[in-house]
């Protein structure tokens, strides 16, 4: 699945409960390093082709980086990547340029944890606005899945949620 800006910056929101419309809290972003572990199942010890974790890093400035792992049950699978230099992930993303622009694709099987180091700066003004598929369930800070858009602007399939944190379900990112 494909990762652009627009998923980073939609990544948390302020919602509130009398409406469906959030706020973008984050006004740019910037990856410092994306890390992800698998377990295979321990029927297969290996599991199937398709439990290997790929993360590729797109080439809008520099070639495409693939990088991938297979783990065992004794030695998980693990990537732990930080973006190529003089690539697009490697700088800022704002609201004005790139939102739409795949960064990095993933490739994982289901239960595979993703963790992502950000940096990040909170919007000093006007920010963009979403649009979620009820109102919100809190008045303050919700999150949204990780691919909560895709490269047309739209709503992407928001399959990678947050684990043990309050969900925005977008309608229009």
């Amino acid at each position: 699945m494909d990762i652009t800006g627009r998923c980073l910056l939609n990544l948390v929101l302020a919602t509130n409960t009398a409406t469906t419309l959030a706020i973008n809290v984050n006004e740019a972003v910037r990856i410092n390093m994306i890390s992800m572990y698998h377990v295979p199942s321990s029927t297969t010890n290996f599991g199937a082709v398709s439990e290997e974790l790929i993360l590729t890093w797109r080439g809008e400035r520099s070639p495409d980086t693939r990088i991938s792992d297979r783990g065992t049950l004794s030695h998980p699978a693990c990537i732990k990547s930080r973006p190529p230099k003089e690539s697009l992930s490697a700088f800022w993303i704002t609201n004005q340029s790139n939102l739409d622009t795949v960064l990095f694709s993933l490739t994982m099987p289901q239960f595979a944890i993703i963790d992502m180091s950000l940096i990040f700066t909170i919007g000093d003004s006007t920010t963009r606005s979403c649009t979620l598929q009820a109102v919100g369930t809190v008045t303050g800070i919700a999150y949204a899945a990780l691919n909560n858009a895709i490269s047309a602007g739209t709503v992407g399939a928001d399959s990678l949620r947050p684990d043990s944190l309050t969900f925005a379900d977008m309608n229009t990112p």
